[in-house]
Order: structure tokens, then C-alpha cells, then sequence
């Protein structure tokens, strides 16, 4: 039976436009060769995708489209070749507009309705021996409030085609997003994360570039085999009309669902958005997927001011709100936020820490 791989072909332009292919092995050595400088592997189901570019060898002038169409075509008419593909680069944003105990009201039973967490927690549950991967802008490692959860071994980047999902200057959206699922209890440092007992995987797929549909199926099925939920607070930008996924996150969405978990099932939960009543999630194709679970704003006794309406959204979390309470993470530089902690973004991993205890209790 011979193996597929996908391969990324893309020009100058690479950050806007770019081509997917998908090959036999005996073609993957001869492109790699002649048109890869970087070059990544993923697996969706049965196939090895590769994603590689076309290299700027022969001239210090831009690549012309003419070169760009001449070596697509190469490779289409290549024997084994299975099918091309045009990519295109999307923007996808992050969904936000111990010490810190007695702020976390969402987590202390300070407020009713509670999410009761906390008889959970009670019942001796805490996430032991779930594995949670977020996907979002990094995610600070060796934050002092995440060290002893997270994985490194098996975090990535996307981009930099390392396991190192460090944020760059300025972001910190992914590790306040992580200390809400599994921020370590009782250490005197900040504050403590829905299932302490989790164990963290960062994946960087979020930044100030365009991405992908092959960018986001790697990081949908990254570590598939081991990953029990993977928590995205991400999407198309408010208002935008309706966008959804690619057939590569597609396929990857489907895989996980069927093959995840041992076959019981990969979970992707969602954050719905923060478009208000400009905006209907109804039109997000991530959010009204059959393999995701949605997770819209609450606060007490009323919609978040942000929330979208929406079909899909499956359930609501306490996501804070400046016209009642924020929430209260960690963030980068090894600190603590409260400060403007508000959105779907931040229901969504609060949310993930509930599946996880569910999991564990069952």
C-alpha cells in the first residue's frame, strides 16, 4: 500500500498563498531536495502529510508566478500524485476582549449558580492522568504556576518546527488561558487551575501571521495518540461572515473524534466568540462542527455582555465581565492577571478543566 504525504509548495508570498499536494513516497526524497529548506511531518488517520517549500535557489529575484505555476505542475503531472491543492493563509484571533483565592470567585463557591468545582475537587478528583493541549499564541513553560503540569517534551510550535511553544514579547494569551485548566494548587503562587492535576501541552498556533489549513490540522492532531482534550480559544475574527474549516482540519477533527482516546474519542472544546449581537456563531464552521464542543459566557444570573447566540453553543462557564467581575489567571513574565481577563476565550479552558474531572471520575 503506498503511504501519501501532503506537501506545502509556496513562493515568495509564501505568508498569503501556497499549494498542497499530496504524494507517494518514492516522490517525497526528490521534494524535499528540490523545493524544501523547512519541512514538517504530521499524521492524519493513515496518511504522513509534509509540508515544504519552495526555495529561491536558482535566482535572487522574486519567484515569478509563471516558476510558481511551472513547479506545481511538475509535481501534479509527478506519477503518484493523488491531488493539488491551493492554500491560503487565514487570520484566525484569540477569543478575549493560591495567592489570588479570594478572587476566584468562580472557583470558591463565592457566587451562586456555582460550577462546583470545588465538590469535585471535594471528591478527590483533580485531573490526574488527563492530558489537555492548548492550542493558542505559546504558553510560558516554566511559568512557576505551570512548571510541575506541563509536558515539554511534547509541546510544539508550529512554526518554529520545534517543541518549544515560548510566546514571543507581548503575548500571553495561551498562558492565561493554561492556568485556568491546570494552574498547580496549594504552592502559595497565584492562583490554581480547574484540574491541577493535568498535564499541559502547549501548541503555538496563534501569532501575527496568516494561517493555514495544513497549520491548523498539525496542530489538531499533535500528539493525538496521547492528548485526552484539546482546548482552542480561537477563530475566524468577529463579523467576518461565515468561515469554517479546511478539508486538512476537517479530516483532522474527524480523526481525532474516531481514533482518539483509544477510540473513545479526542474532545475539542471551543470557545463561541465575543461578537455580541453583531455577530452569530451560528456561522463559524469550528463552532457548529459536529466534533466540537462549544462553550459560550455566563455571568450571574445573566449572558456575558460578549456572548453570541447560537445553536451550537453547547454549554456556558463563567468567562468574567467588566460590568460584573473579571476572572483571574496567570500570565507570561511569571506573574498574575485579573485586570481585563474576560471573553470565551477564558470560559472555554474553564470549561476544559470540567471535561477533564468528568474524565477522570469516569
Amino acid at each position: 500500500m503506498i503511504s501519501h504525504h501532503f506537501v506545502r509548495v509556496c513562493n515568495s508570498e509564501c505568508n498569503s498563498k501556497s499549494s498542497a499536494v499530496t504524494l507517494p513516497d518514492f516522490v517525497i526524497q526528490s521534494v524535499i531536495r528540490n523545493y524544501s529548506r523547512h519541512f514538517a511531518q504530521f499524521r492524519i488517520g493513515q496518511e504522513v502529510y509534509i509540508k515544504a517549500q519552495i526555495q529561491q535557489t536558482r535566482t535572487k529575484e522574486k519567484l515569478s508566478t509563471l516558476r510558481e505555476d511551472t513547479d506545481v505542475n511538475l509535481l501534479r503531472r509527478s506519477p503518484g500524485i493523488k491531488w493539488v491543492q491551493q492554500e491560503i493563509g487565514h487570520v484566525r484571533v484569540p477569543r478575549t476582549i493560591d495567592t489570588e483565592w479570594n478572587n476566584l470567585w468562580y472557583l470558591n463557591d463565592d457566587v451562586t449558580p456555582t460550577m462546583k468545582v470545588s465538590s469535585a475537587w471535594s471528591a478527590g478528583y483533580t485531573g490526574a492522568g488527563i492530558v489537555i493541549a492548548v492550542l493558542d499564541d505559546g504558553l510560558q513553560t516554566d511559568h512557576p504556576d505551570l512548571a510541575a503540569n506541563v509536558d515539554t517534551v511534547n509541546d510544539k510550535d508550529i512554526y518554529g518546527f520545534d517543541n518549544d511553544p515560548s510566546p514571543p514579547a507581548g503575548k500571553s494569551h495561551g498562558t492565561q488561558v493554561s492556568g485556568l485548566i491546570a494552574a498547580v494548587k496549594d504552592n502559595n503562587i497565584c492562583v490554581v487551575g480547574v484540574a491541577f492535576s493535568s498535564t499541559l501541552i502547549g501548541i503555538r498556533i496563534l501569532g501575527s501571521f496568516a494561517i493555514s489549513d495544513s497549520e491548523e490540522a498539525q496542530g489538531l492532531s499533535h500528539y493525538l495518540s496521547n492528548v485526552d482534550i484539546y482546548s482552542n480559544s480561537w477563530g475566524p475574527p468577529d463579523g467576518t461572515g461565515f468561515i469554517g474549516p479546511g478539508s486538512l482540519t476537517k479530516a483532522a477533527l474527524l480523526d481525532g473524534v474516531t481514533n482518539g482516546r483509544n477510540g473513545k474519542g479526542a474532545i475539542y472544546m471551543w470557545s463561541a466568540g465575543n461578537g455580541q449581537s453583531s455577530d452569530n456563531c451560528n456561522g463559524d464552521g469550528y463552532v457548529n462542527s459536529i466534533y466540537t464542543i462549544a462553550i459560550s459566557s455566563a455571568m450571574i444570573g445573566y449572558n456575558a455582555w460578549y456572548s453570541e447566540v447560537c445553536a451550537p453553543a453547547l454549554a456556558v462557564a463563567y468567562g468574567g465581565s467588566q460590568d460584573d467581575r473579571y476572572l483571574t489567571t496567570t500570565t507570561t513574565s511569571s506573574g498574575c492577571k485579573s485586570d481585563g481577563i474576560q471573553g470565551t476565550s477564558y470560559a472555554a479552558p474553564l470549561a476544559s478543566g470540567i471535561v477533564a474531572l468528568t474524565l477522570e471520575a469516569k
